[in-house]
């Protein structure tokens, strides 16, 4: 019978190396048992909040304003103009579009409006012409 070649480094392993190697694969197997438990407590708490979250409204209303959802579906960078983007102040533009020129309008607005909410002539032109293309200018709208 063919003898297989020995290993002088298995002749070196002591019985005390061999207990060290058991206690450390224990240790391993008792580290791998708390992560086994740590992963299902993180699951367990994942189901349950995915639980409670079906239970409510799967969408809440939104708080934004129509004219800035339409900027942002349109995929438009920058901030939408304070007509679009406030209900109020496009309707007390649109009630004077017809009688009044832009500058007035402006200055209605102004007189009506505090600063944060106010409109200028260009962007009251840039609105004019964005949604009423096969609509005149008002007198005295250039």
């Amino acid at each position: 019978m063919i003898e297989p070649p020995r290993n002088p480094a298995a002749d070196q392993i002591g019985p005390g190396m061999i207990m060290t190697a058991i206690d450390k694969a224990r240790q391993s197997s008792r580290q791998i048992d708390d992560l086994r438990a740590a992963n299902a407590r993180t699951i367990k708490t994942l189901e349950t909040a995915r639980n409670q979250s079906i239970k409510g409204p799967l969408m809440n209303p939104s708080t934004v304003s129509p004219g800035i959802a339409e900027h942002r579906r349109l995929h438009r960078s920058g901030r939408p103009s304070n007509l679009v983007s406030d209900p109020d102040l496009l309707a007390f533009v649109i009630a004077r579009i017809g009688t009044m020129t832009f500058a007035e309008i402006v200055v209605d607005v102004a007189a009506h409006f505090p600063p944060e909410r106010r409109t200028c002539i260009s962007a009251l032109s840039r609105w004019w012409r964005a949604n009423r293309p096969n609509q005149q200018l008002p007198p005295d709208h250039s």
